[in-house]
C-alpha cells in the first residue's frame, strides 16, 4: 500500500524538527524508526533525506510539503491511502514559483480551480480543495482519505463541509492520544487488506515494465507466432486495475479475480500439453515449464468454465502468484519484491518433501495415469469419469503443478507379482538445480497448498 502524506510541518527547516512529526504513525513506521532517529540527530537538513527515509517504510510513505507539490503527487494517481493536513499555507508568490516546475496537467488544474473560483484563498481551504478533487474528480474512496492535523479544533474545517452538504472525511487530531491511536488502527486495517496490496504490487510491476522497457522472451516475442504487444498488454491490465475501490462482496471479488486471471493467462493458449510436458513450445523453443505449465492449466480451467465451484475460490494471494509466474514467463523478470506486503515469510522451515509425498500418495497417484501433470490436466475435463470437476479444488491443483516441478525422479524399480503382473516403484528427491526465483516462490506456493490440501478429494481407486 502506497501512502501519500501532504503536510508542511509548520515550515520546519531542519530534520531534527521534522522527524517528530512522524510520531503519530507509531508502530506503522517501526521498520524505519532507527534510520529516522539517526536522521533526527544528524546535520542532514534537506527535506529529501526525510522523504527518502519514509519511502523505505514497508508500506512506503510519500511526503509532500505543500498545496502545489501535493496536487502534483495526486495527479500521478499512484497512492492507495491519502493523509491531508487541514492547513496548508497559500503563498501566491511561492505558488507561482512552484508552478514553473510543475507538470502541464498540474498547471491546468490550478488554472481550472481559479476559473471555477475554488482555488483556496486561505490556508485552511487548501486541504479541503485537495480532498474534493480526490473524491469528485478522481473518484478516490472517501474512507481512504483522512485529515491528520493540529487544526481540527478550528471551526472552519468542518464548516466548509457543511456549506457543501458533503460528508466530511475522518479528521484525526495530532494532539489527541485517542485519535492518534484510531489513526494508527485505520492505517493498519487498510495496510493489511490483501486486495489493496495485490493491486499495488501489480501496478508497481507495470511501472517497472514501462520504465525498464522490458521486452518479451521466446516464445512470446516477435520471432514467434502471435507475439505479445507489451504496450497493449500493460494498458489492458491498467484498465482492469483502474478502480481504486475494494470490491464490496465476495461475489464481486471472485468475478474480478477471474477476469484478471483470464486476461493474464490468455497468452498461454499457444501451448499444447504434449510439447509443454517436455519443456518446449512446438518442440523447438525451450521454456521453463515450472512457470508456464501452472499458467497454462489456469488458462484451460477458466476457458472451460470449471473454476466456478465452491472449492476453487481465488484469493488475492492466488492472483498475485499467477501474476508473478506470468511475468516470469513473458519477460524472464522477477517481481517478488513488489508483493512483499502480500506474502508473509513462513515462521518455520517448510517440509516440502513431506507435503508432496503425502499428496502424491493420497491425491496424485491414481491409475492409469502415471505422470502427475497429466493427471492434474485431466481433472479439468468436464466429461471425464470418475472425476467430478465440480468437486475439484483447482487453486490447490495450480500450486501442486508448480511445486511438483521441484522434484526429480532418481530411480525406477520394477517388481514382479507372480507370472502375470508387475508394478513400478518410483523414487523422487528435491531437485538441486532450481534458480533463486523458484526458491523464493516455493515457500509462497507451499504455504497456500498446505492451507488448501484438505479440499483435495482422495484418489480414485
Amino acid at each position: 500500500m502506497n501512502i501519500l502524506w501532504i503536510d508542511d510541518f509548520d515550515r520546519s527547516h531542519t530534520n531534527e524538527r521534522r522527524v517528530p512529526f512522524v510520531k503519530p504513525f507509531g508502530d506503522f513506521t517501526k521498520s524505519i524508526q532507527e534510520s529516522l532517529d539517526e536522521l533526527g540527530g544528524s546535520q542532514k537538513n534537506a527535506p529529501i533525506f526525510l522523504q527518502d527515509n519514509l519511502k523505505k517504510n514497508i508500506h512506503p510513505i510519500f511526503w509532500y510539503d505543500g498545496f502545489v507539490s501535493g496536487l502534483e503527487a495526486i495527479v500521478e494517481e499512484k497512492f492507495d491511502f491519502i493523509i491531508l493536513d487541514a492547513d496548508l499555507p497559500i503563498d501566491e508568490d511561492l505558488i507561482e514559483e512552484l508552478q514553473k516546475e510543475a507538470s502541464f496537467k498540474t498547471n491546468q488544474l490550478i488554472d481550472e480551480f481559479r476559473k471555477k473560483g475554488v482555488f483556496p484563498k486561505v490556508s485552511l481551504e487548501a486541504g479541503f480543495t485537495l480532498y474534493f478533487y480526490l473524491i469528485q474528480e478522481q473518484g478516490f474512496p472517501r474512507d481512504r482519505v483522512v485529515f491528520l492535523s493540529a487544526h481540527t479544533d478550528k471551526p472552519g474545517v468542518l464548516k466548509k463541509f457543511g456549506e457543501t452538504k458533503a460528508i466530511p472525511p475522518r479528521i484525526f487530531s495530532k494532539t489527541d492520544s485517542e485519535e492518534v491511536k484510531e489513526f494508527q488502527e485505520t492505517l493498519k486495517k487498510f495496510s493489511e487488506n490483501e486486495h489493496l496490496n495485490l493491486r499495488r504490487g501489480m501496478l508497481d510491476m507495470l511501472d517497472q515494465i514501462e520504465k525498464q522497457s522490458l521486452s518479451t522472451k521466446p516464445p512470446f516475442d516477435e520471432k514467434n507466432d502471435d507475439p505479445i504487444n507489451v504496450t497493449a498488454f500493460v494498458n489492458g491490465l491498467r484498465f482492469l486495475l483502474n478502480d481504486h475501490r475494494i470490491p464490496s462482496s465476495e461475489k464481486d471479488i471472485q468475478r474480478f479475480y477471474l477476469v484478471l486471471c483470464d486476461y493474464l493467462t490468455k497468452p498461454f493458449e499457444r501451448f499444447s500439453i504434449e510439447s509443454l510436458s517436455r519443456g518446449s513450445y512446438r518442440w523447438k523453443v525451450r521454456v521453463s515449464k515450472e512457470y508456464v505449465m501452472p499458467a497454462y492449466f489456469m488458462r484451460n480451467w477458466i476457458a472451460h468454465d470449471v473454476m466456478n465451484n465452491s472449492h476453487s475460490q481465488l484469493s488475492a494471494k492466488d492472483v498475485g502468484f499467477i501474476f508473478i509466474i506470468v511475468i516470469k514467463s513473458l519477460f524472464n523478470h522477477s517481481c517478488l519484491e513488489a508483493f512483499k506486503t502480500l506474502y508473509a515469510v513462513p515462521d518455520k522451515p517448510i517440509d516440502l518433501i513431506g507435503l508432496l509425498a503425502e499428496l502424491h500418495e493420497k491425491n496424485y497417484s491414481s491409475p492409469p495415469e502415471c505422470d502427475i501433470f497429466e493427471l492434474i490436466r485431466l481433472k479439468g475435463e468436464k466429461g471425464r469419469k470418475p472425476t467430478n470437476w465440480k468437486n475439484e479444488p483447482f487453486v490447490a491443483h495450480l500450486y501442486a503443478s508448480f511445486l511438483f516441478h521441484s522434484l526429480e525422479q532418481c530411480s525406477t524399480d520394477v517388481y514382479k507379482e507372480g507370472k502375470t503382473a508387475y508394478y513400478f516403484k518410483l523414487r523422487y528427491r528435491i531437485a538441486s538445480t532450481k534458480d533463486d526465483f523458484f526458491e523464493g516462490l516455493k515457500p509462497i506456493a507451499y504455504q497456500r497448498l498446505h492451507e488448501l490440501k484438505s479440499l483435495l478429494p482422495p484418489k480414485q481407486s
